[in-house]
């Protein structure tokens, strides 16, 4: 029956729910049993683990001033995380970001208790202009300001001949960094740095191993599939064996480079699929699944953070959040880019409310594990079924359970003695596909910003074990105590 189900996923998003039929999995399917380990809790999910990442260009945006804006109150729903600035749009830029858009980030973090990541422009060369721009990040962001990163994607540069014509190596990446890294000691000294913010593994061990004293954290970006090129990604593409293979391996990989130096690690760019996503997969229900799946992961494996790649305009492609009517930038106005990524990625003008996508509701459904200790679950039988557990601060045992099939799936918890289900909170939607009617606990956020979820106790518990049911395309977080 498992190797049914994987080649039914390897089929088009279009076909998954005739391809479970024909293995004959549509109706109710025996329950699977999954025990927890309680008596050894591992690392803790830092209180800080969830971030957003946006491309530079959209630093201008009114919307990062807290006043008469719903954005605080959409990160407050996320506790406390990180705002990364950076994209492919940093190395491009000519211009020093204005003043009076650091401040607004500095009133920001002051009202959120977000950090900041800045980017610093290395794709023109000016590691003078760069640490000027760190000193003013440092004063006007004050102690919202979290790092700098020198670059985006520089294993990319040698690529595109508008940046480095001549090519560029990781012997010239490392020259430029010792180049901006004095800049920065001499002009802005307090500064903390990130990196290298590659989009792949090779640079990663070397950059650990050379700079190690001055980072603060390792810095990784990864998409497991690609709207580059013209690719057309589906949902079963995004829940296939091949891409559980390749993020296991990028966040094994990552870990290791990062172990190796005794740093740790953020995956501060992540999304589903590169230059923008694509319609109908990266801001559907499947991608919020997704996004909660693979965060949970890779926090369990030990990455301290992720954030995930978005812009503040047109509500198309992957966005955690965006401005409902908005038309986007210039479509394709950079070559090889996707106009769906110029859409999403940009920022939209006015100052009207933001509009939390599927994928916003990943990050909500992640947050309510913060703070918790992880724990080992296994499970009686292989399934597309995704199981995590930690224990909370209080004592409480939290379960999420991840099915993104088209059938449902009843589980049977087993966790030491606790069996009393205090909450139940479901991420749900119309169907895998949908791209609206996205809930976590029953509730939308709301217009201003805010979220109330609802909880529900649809389940069975004996004295040994708690039943839940989750049903075709949806998640469950499942709080249970003594």
């Amino acid at each position: 029956m498992y190797a049914c189900r994987v080649r039914a996923l390897l089929v088009s998003s279009a076909l998954l729910l005739l391809a479970f039929a024909a293995c004959g999995d549509t109706g109710p399917s025996r329950d699977s049993i999954a025990t927890v380990d309680v008596a050894h809790p591992g690392t803790t999910l830092p209180e800080d683990f969830l971030g957003l990442s946006f491309e530079a260009s959209v630093l201008g945006s009114a919307r990062w001033a807290p006043s008469g804006s719903n954005l605080p109150a959409l990160l407050a729903n996320l506790g406390i995380g990180h705002l990364r600035f950076g994209g492919s749009s940093l190395d491009r830029r000519v211009r020093p970001v204005p003043d009076g858009d650091l401040q607004r980030l500095g009133s920001l973090t002051a009202a959120t208790g977000w950090w900041v990541d800045l980017g610093l422009t290395l794709g023109r060369f000016d590691a003078s202009a760069a640490a000027t721009e760190a000193a003013a990040a440092a004063r006007l962001i004050g102690p919202g300001l979290g790092t700098v990163a020198i670059g985006n994607e520089p294993d990319l540069f040698a690529a595109d001949r508008t940046l480095r014509p001549n090519g560029y190596d990781y012997g010239d990446y490392r020259k430029d960094v010792v180049a901006y890294r004095a800049a920065l000691v001499a002009t802005a000294p307090a500064v903390r740095l990130s990196g290298p913010d590659t989009a792949g593994l090779d640079w990663l061990p070397a950059y650990a191993r050379d700079h190690p004293a001055e980072l603060s954290f390792l810095t990784q970006h990864f998409y497991p599939l690609t709207r580059c090129g013209g690719g057309r990604p589906t949902i079963a593409d995004l829940f296939s064996a091949a891409t559980k293979r390749r993020q296991l391996a990028t966040i094994d990989a990552t870990i290791a480079a990062a172990h190796a130096a005794a740093l740790p690690v953020r995956l501060n760019e992540v999304n589903s699929a590169s230059c923008g996503g694509q319609d109908g997969v990266s801001n559907s229900l499947a991608s919020a699944l997704w996004i909660a799946d693979f965060l949970l992961t890779a926090g369990e494996r030990g990455v301290a953070g992720v954030d995930l790649h978005g812009g503040l305009a047109a509500c198309r492609g992957y966005t955690p959040l965006c401005a409902p009517g908005a038309a986007g930038s210039v479509a394709a106005a950079q070559p090889g880019i996707d106009p769906v990524a110029d859409a999403s990625l940009g920022a939209a003008g006015g100052e009207g409310p933001l509009a939390a996508q599927p994928d916003f509701y990943g990050l909500l459904l992640v947050h309510q594990l913060k703070g918790g200790r992880w724990l080992r679950v296994t499970s009686t039988r292989p399934s597309p079924l995704s199981e995590f557990a930690v224990v909370m601060p209080d004592g409480s045992i939290r379960v999420v359970l991840v099915n993104p099939a088209p059938t449902r799936a009843g589980v049977v918890i087993r966790a030491g003695g606790h069996r009393a289900v205090s909450r139940v909170l479901r991420l749900t939607g119309p169907s895998l596909s949908a791209t609206s009617g996205v809930r976590l606990g029953g509730s939308a956020v709301a217009p201003d910003g805010t979220w109330k979820p609802r909880s529900e106790r649809n389940h069975t518990a004996t004295a040994a074990e708690t039943r839940v049911d989750i049903p075709a395309a949806s998640a469950a977080v499942v709080t249970l105590s003594r």
